[in-house]
């Protein structure tokens, strides 16, 4: 709470830092409820407040079922939050009971509730700003620099995209950062406490995500540095505090976390893998920039230019030193057992530590050659409005999203009775009784979610769109037999249409498009841009987010 209060004085008379940090905010707030209520959250998104959801229900943290593969750590702090929220529901719609509120939740989309992780995200990616102020203040003396690498941080396209989605990774950067600025504190002024804090906060970050592990670094340098001041008491009890925090939490979700190592195992062992993660190459060595590169290319030639330009001040400088030890610690760890290529959200603590400290040695840079303000100025702006420019890209994706817009049209456009048939696995729809016995009785697809809609029939076949979903049944002469009026094909699912066309006659009616380039929809384009932008190029190519999805009338 402290740092909470010292940030609100610091805020007061720092009209500059307020600035960049309302700013930062409403990059990461604008677009925050896009698909909402809609249920089209992705599963990392859905992960921690389902299983908070779950513990409310069986009144119990020890569950059967484990919705989430993470830690519990970021499930509790969403409790306050979540129980606000669903009494919010209850009361404004007048509704008396938690079956009503379900009922209504699900009808009306999960994304009521689900929302509160991407609040929390705004929130955490927002917080994390100001604490990258703070750790920069020690490596930079100078405020125009300081001011710089900051802002260079508060619009990066990776940091900005993760504080939209309901996911950890904000939140774990976040307590990473503060393990980091405690850290520089007791490098500072030696005062244990900070030391004790820059461990909790690690073994925070630890238990919301497991590349949180990269935290463990500070503590750990901290002691290097510092080695005559620790002795064997200090050290048992900073292990007791990580090790005791991050274990409480993982053993919460014990389940979770046996299930993510074997599902990690799997995966690793796959004939996939090698190929996703090419160990043993050359190229594991290089992919995180080459990754970054293709999000971010600017700042990571600067980051690479400006490490060869500034080694000999970095290394000399002790708080400098900590922000490398923490950007190699993190490398070693992806290019070896963390993560693969092109999931640019691993890419986030490497751009945490790499975005401000390339930005402010480019400040400090231009300020040592003696040039005027204005040249200063212009050179700057000249190194951060791409990065800005793609960012602005990104969140304009977030207006129009093919899913959603095909949502609207099949509520407004289908009647009752009519049956949509799907070929597309990712549309989420209010659901109905019959869509949900369906999927039970066709798919044989078991779920809490498809039991309580059967258990309310009569609530649910007054409602819903009947949007039935074929799970690879390839049932393309009997559909969903004579009550079929449309089928609906994703992009992934075009090679269906001729199938379709042997037992019926199609007619196209609505296409929802991401771009109007022809080559596009022809060849394809990885469309998840709003969950994974892994190339600026896509981003620029895009007028909406989502898939291409087409409508067909059909004559059965």
């Amino acid at each position: 709470m402290k740092i909470f209060k010292s940030a609100i004085q610091r805020l007061k008379h720092n009209y500059m830092l307020a600035g960049i940090i309302l700013f930062g905010f409403s990059l990461r707030f604008y677009g925050v409820y896009f698909d909402y209520p809609s249920v089209n959250f992705i599963w990392d998104e859905i992960y921690n407040i389902s299983h908070l959801l779950e513990i409310m229900t069986y009144k119990t943290i020890f569950l059967q079922y484990f919705p989430s593969p993470y830690p519990f750590f970021l499930t509790f702090l969403y409790i306050p939050a979540v129980l606000l929220k669903i009494i919010y529901i209850g009361a404004v719609n007048h509704l008396t009971s938690l079956n009503e509120i379900k009922n209504h939740i699900l009808i009306n989309g999960v994304g009521q509730i689900h929302i509160i992780a991407r609040w929390y995200s705004v929130f955490f990616g927002s917080a994390a700003i100001y604490l990258i102020y703070k750790i920069f203040g020690y490596v930079f003396k100078n405020k125009a620099s300081l001011y710089y690498a900051t802002f260079a941080y508060s619009i990066s396209l990776i940091p900005v995209f993760l504080s939209h989605w309901g996911k950890v990774h904000s939140a774990m950067v976040f307590f990473l950062a503060l393990s980091l600025y405690s850290a520089l504190k007791f490098e500072e002024n030696k005062k244990l406490k900070f030391f004790y804090g820059s461990v909790a906060s690690a073994a925070g970050a630890l238990s919301i995500h497991y590349i949180g592990i990269s935290a463990f670094i500070f503590p750990l340098y901290a002691i290097f540095a510092n080695r005559r001041l620790f002795n064997s008491r200090i050290l048992v009890k900073a292990g007791t505090i990580y090790a005791a925090i991050s274990l409480l939490f993982y053993s919460l979700n014990y389940g979770g976390f046996i299930y993510m190592l074997y599902d990690q195992m799997r995966y690793y062992g796959s004939t996939n893998y090698s190929s996703l993660m090419p160990v043993g190459r050359y190229e594991r060595f290089y992919y995180v920039f080459r990754d970054y590169f293709n999000v971010d290319p600017v700042f990571t030639v600067m980051f690479i230019v400006m490490i060869a330009l500034s080694f000999k001040f970095l290394i000399k400088n002790r708080y400098a030193r900590y922000i490398l030890a923490g950007w190699l610690f993190n490398y070693l760890l992806l290019i070896t057992i963390m993560a693969a290529p092109h999931m640019p959200r691993w890419l986030l603590i490497s751009a945490t530590l790499s975005v401000p400290l390339s930005a402010g040695l480019f400040a400090e840079f231009l300020i040592n050659k003696k040039l005027n303000k204005l040249a200063i100025g212009v050179l700057m702006a000249i190194i951060i409005l791409p990065s800005l420019y793609v960012t602005a890209n990104w969140l304009k994706l977030l207006n129009h999203n093919t899913y959603m817009e095909a949502k609207d049209w099949l509520e407004q456009n289908i009647k009752n009775a009519e049956i949509v048939y799907s070929f597309d696995k990712l549309m989420y729809v209010s659901p109905s009784y019959d869509s949900a016995l369906w999927d039970k009785e066709m798919n044989h697809v078991e779920s809490k979610k498809i039991n309580y809609i059967l258990s309310q029939k009569e609530f649910f076949e007054r409602s819903g769109l009947n949007l039935m979903y074929d799970r690879k049944s390839n049932r393309y002469k009997e559909l969903a037999g004579p009550n079929t009026k449309y089928i609906l094909v994703g992009s992934e699912a075009k090679t269906d249409v001729p199938n379709v066309e042997k037992f019926h006659k199609i007619e196209l009616v609505k296409a929802f498009k991401p771009s109007e380039d022809k080559e596009i929809e022809k060849n394809g384009l990885d469309t998840d841009y709003l969950n994974s932008p892994d190339n600026w190029k896509g981003i620029l190519k895009l007028e909406k987010s989502g898939p291409f999805i087409y409508i067909y009338k059909v004559s059965i």
